[in-house]
């Protein structure tokens, strides 16, 4: 709440007694309006009160609020060391989930129209939330699949924007999807990111809800994601409703409780953004995509580096690599074992080091009329990738047809595709810019969603 210090000029914060409790008291003005908030610890738990008053009728409002904040009373003993459970476990519905070691969570009081179940919280974070909730379907929804229902919450989310999103995601036993997106919240300049994970069973659903401020969102999503692996369901999954394969034995029960997320590895982001260089980056949210299905990675910090140029080897690896994951979702026979080329040379170059990541990716291509070499028998992988390269190399990889004419420059075709397609990116003009990280990724991302 200091950071509001820098912000108004009349900003003020005072301890004072309230309830009987020490207390402090924030105040600011905002255009006609006067803000107030009371924050007063109590045992373990802190009482936030809040109002506002319009400088126009401030006497007139205060007159009318001093008795509703002089009638307020504690009426029970503050706990000073409450304790709470690390596991929780449910009979209806079944199921159970532990909490990091900072965390406590406690199951709900009472049900509320939504079945709100539990409530997490992050010790010493009064900003952030995590929810379970249990509820059924909405009847127009039951039908969807994982991946239709995912698709409709993107196209409706228009004051937020969509960070993350797994539309193949099984936890406990329990087929769903999840997304991640960062909304402004009601503070000045209150940047909040949400989490939110729905896993179906039968005409029910689960939804975890976690929601906090974007740098401690980023900083607790590991223990999220380590949370979310202890999720087990001991109940029976209702198949028919799921549209799970019921002919499957292994997907009869849940009282397997491993815990799978598709298209993912464990170095890979799965839930929400976790590279700490990509905050509020444009190309975010396809650095993301890409990371979440093994595409792009980072390095061991956590970093991404969106604004480092990217090479010719590592770009040609991506976008060959996307291709194989879209063949991957499609079950087709065009998947390419890359690893296979590694023991494979080819006279048209010779400045490819068979030790780098991109070599087996690089022999493919050459075999396969994908790139060529320049005419001193070299591929230059340590250069920059340009804007055009990068179009040539995913036009041809992705069977994207183009006029087959000449053209002055010869580039000029591969540019018009690129716009015809909404490949390139606003403010990318240039067909020999060199190409970012994060500017790869969007070009690759745009596609390989298209493709999808």
């Amino acid at each position: 709440m200091d950071d509001l210090r820098q912000h108004y000029t009349d900003y003020k914060k005072e301890t004072v007694t309230y309830l009987g409790q020490e207390a402090w008291r924030v105040s600011y003005t905002s255009y006609d309006t006067e803000h107030i908030t009371y924050y007063i610890p109590y045992g373990y738990n802190l009482t936030i009160i809040s109002y506002t008053l319009s400088l126009d009728e401030k006497e007139k409002q205060l007159a009318k609020i001093e008795p509703v904040l002089n009638s307020l009373q504690f009426t029970k003993t503050p706990v000073l060391e409450p304790h709470f459970p690390k596991t929780i476990t449910f009979e209806n519905p079944p199921f159970s989930l532990t909490v990091p070691e900072n965390w406590s969570i406690r199951k709900h009081d009472t049900q509320s129209p939504i079945s709100l179940l539990a409530e997490a919280a992050i010790y010493d974070n009064y900003k952030g939330y995590f929810h379970i909730y249990y509820r059924l379907i909405d009847k127009q929804e039951q039908h969807l699949s994982p991946k239709q229902r995912l698709d409709e919450i993107i196209k409706n989310s228009t004051d937020s924007k969509i960070v993350s999103k797994n539309d193949s995601l099984t936890l406990g036993g329990l087929k769903g999807f999840s997304y991640a997106y960062e909304y402004e919240g009601d503070e000045y300049q209150e940047i909040r990111k949400s989490l939110q994970i729905v896993l179906h069973n039968g005409l029910y659903e689960f939804q975890f809800d976690y929601d906090d401020l974007i740098e401690n969102f980023d900083a607790n999503l590991p223990a999220v994601e380590a949370m979310m692996q202890t999720f087990a369901f001991s109940g029976t999954i209702d198949q028919a409703e799921s549209g799970a394969d019921a002919t499957d034995p292994s997907q009869s029960s849940a009282s397997d409780s491993s815990t799978s997320l598709d298209s993912s590895s464990p170095n890979t982001p799965r839930f929400g953004e976790r590279f700490v260089d990509l905050q509020f980056h444009r190309f975010a949210t396809a650095v993301n995509q890409l990371a979440e299905k093994g595409i792009v990675s980072g390095n061991r910090l956590n970093q991404f580096k969106p604004e480092a140029l990217i090479n010719r080897g590592e770009a040609l690896q991506w976008i060959l690599e996307s291709k194989n994951q879209l063949e991957t979702e499609r079950k087709s026979k065009k998947m390419v074992d890359f690893e296979s080329y590694r023991s494979h040379t080819n006279e048209q170059v010779n400045d490819v080091d068979v030790k780098a990541g991109y070599y087996p990716h690089v022999q493919y291509a050459l075999e396969n009329g994908i790139v060529k070499g320049y005419a001193d028998n070299t591929f230059r992988p340590n250069r920059p990738i340009r804007l055009v390269e990068a179009l040539k190399m995913i036009i041809e990889m992705y069977d994207i047809p183009v006029w087959q004419g000449d053209t002055n420059p010869w580039y000029k075709k591969y540019m018009e595709k690129g716009f015809e397609l909404g490949l390139i990116p606003y403010g990318m003009y240039d067909p020999m810019q060199e190409l970012t990280r994060a500017e790869l990724a969007q070009l690759i991302y745009t596609i390989y969603d298209d493709a999808k």
